[in-house]
């Protein structure tokens, strides 16, 4: 693709000279050489073309018929990936529609997708391991799932939040289980019940979905590790769960903190009838680890409205400092009807805070309190109904 070529997003500078810098003819011949010989590939604007051959080189170099200011190269060695929809200089890598290119790949490093490269996949496989690890990859607020101790064993329930079915495994530290969806939503929650009775699940975490971050084998996202999904199925693939799964539709009652799907608000984000703020703190200044005191008033709440609190320079919302539901307390967006008008009192860390970068006291400084929907394009960030103005929390702890 002549028109406009960009630089790759994993072939830096030094890997790969197939870049934007270059001027690449509408039309041309291009020969490739490989240790198999030489190809020759007649092109024009959108040709899709397939070199063969054994690469053993680090570098595949492009010849170019009209003059040499446009040949280039592009790294093969697979000391930097190549990744199906990435775009180096004019080349955009196509692979296998079946495979994504992915039939001759290290198990240990196959990636299930990317941001560029979103193959359908229907299912995704881990192993629960309690001694949760940051993942590699789901950073920055992607993942709420986190290092952290989780339950040694536990009833887990998972949730995709576009989805109308959930999935239950009776888990132990290592165990393997395979979740599947017909369309993964942006992001997939796990919900811990420490009863193992179905009654109550208040602490949990998630992982981002959507491809927008990769989803690559051998990384552990909090207490789950990649085993395998889509087209990586083939480095281990599990035809049967070797941990007892229920799939079923939601019942009439279904566990808590499993969400519907959710709506952006209908009143514009910001403002609430009659042009007020529609949560408002108590107080412009609080010592630190004193109870913060907010006040809501929305006349188009969701069950699962929440409410957190931010630091006042952040350029759109991950996650809180803390939050809270809008109805009070873990559990109730199910079991709750959502609240027009109310009072939410944080006064410490709730127990379903407890996975994810979640921290009491406040840290000192400026913060405001923001009532979130929760939903987005790409969740997170989420979407903002309105914000408090800014207080203070300032050390008391000194006259």
């Amino acid at each position: 693709l002549p028109i406009g070529p960009t630089d790759s997003i994993y072939q830096d500078i030094g890997k790969a000279s197939c870049d934007s810098s270059k001027s690449y003819p509408l039309t041309d011949t291009i020969t490739v050489e490989t240790n198999s010989g030489e190809q020759t590939f007649p092109v024009s604007n959108g040709t899709i073309f397939t070199v063969y051959g054994e690469f053993g080189d680090a570098e595949l170099d492009f010849a170019f018929t009209q003059g040499s200011s446009a040949d280039c190269f592009m790294h093969i060695s697979c000391s930097v990936p190549i990744v199906p929809g990435d775009r180096i200089g004019a080349f955009v890598v196509i692979g296998d529609y079946v495979t994504c290119g992915q039939e001759e790949k290290s198990c240990e490093e196959c990636t299930i997708c990317t941001k560029e490269n979103k193959c359908d996949f229907k299912n995704l496989t881990f192993t629960y391991l309690s001694d949760g690890k940051d993942s590699e990859y789901q950073v920055d607020g992607t993942a709420s799932c986190m290092e952290g101790t989780y339950p040694d064993s536990t009833t887990l329930h998972v949730y995709d939040k576009e989805s109308d079915t959930f999935e239950s495994f009776d888990v132990t530290d290592g165990d393997k289980f395979t979740i599947q969806s017909d369309d993964f939503a942006a992001t997939t929650e796990f919900c811990f019940d420490l009863n193992n009775d179905g009654t109550e699940c208040v602490e949990g975490c998630f992982i981002h979905t959507s491809c927008s971050v990769p989803i690559v084998v051998g990384d552990q996202i909090g207490p789950f590790r990649v085993e395998g999904g889509g087209i990586c199925d083939v480095c281990d693939p599990v035809t049967e769960s070797p941990v007892s799964s229920t799939i079923s539709t939601v019942p009439s009652t279904p566990v808590p903190t499993t969400f519907p799907p959710t709506m952006k608000p209908t009143v514009p984000p910001g403002q609430v009838p009659g042009g007020t703020n529609c949560v408002v703190p108590d107080k412009v200044q609080y010592c630190q680890n004193d109870p913060i005191t907010v006040a809501f008033d929305y006349s188009d709440p969701l069950p699962d409205d929440w409410i957190g609190i931010y630091p006042c320079n952040v350029p759109f919302f991950l996650h809180a400092v803390v939050w809270q539901w809008n109805c009070g307390f873990g559990g109730c967006a199910r079991t709750t009807p959502a609240s027009e008008t109310g009072t939410t009192v944080f006064d410490g860390l709730p127990a379903y805070n407890i996975y994810g970068p979640h921290t009491w006291p406040v840290p000192l400084g400026c913060h405001r309190a923001v009532y979130l929907r929760n939903d987005g394009p790409s969740v997170p960030p989420y979407i903002e109904v309105c914000e408090s103005n800014s207080f203070e929390i300032v050390d008391c702890s000194t006259p």
